[in-house]
């Protein structure tokens, strides 16, 4: 079986400004509101946040750099 080749593609700078606009969004329902289920600090110093949405449960997981 033969794969297809993907095509990459390139974001204009317009672009990155919009999606960088829009934050975390869930991938199935498009909601924008998200609920920390747990925190926990690494070793590295970055901070794992676990989240769901509040509109259909979907759970993301983050990393997060401390400022």
């Amino acid at each position: 079986m033969k794969m297809s080749k993907r095509k990459k593609i390139r974001l204009s700078d317009l672009q990155m400004e919009r999606h960088a606009e829009r934050g975390i969004e869930c991938w199935r329902c498009g909601c924008r509101q998200f609920e920390v289920v747990y925190t926990r600090p690494l070793r590295d110093g970055r901070i794992k946040r676990r989240r769901a949405c509040r509109h259909c449960g979907e759970k993301i997981t983050t990393f997060e750099r401390r400022a």
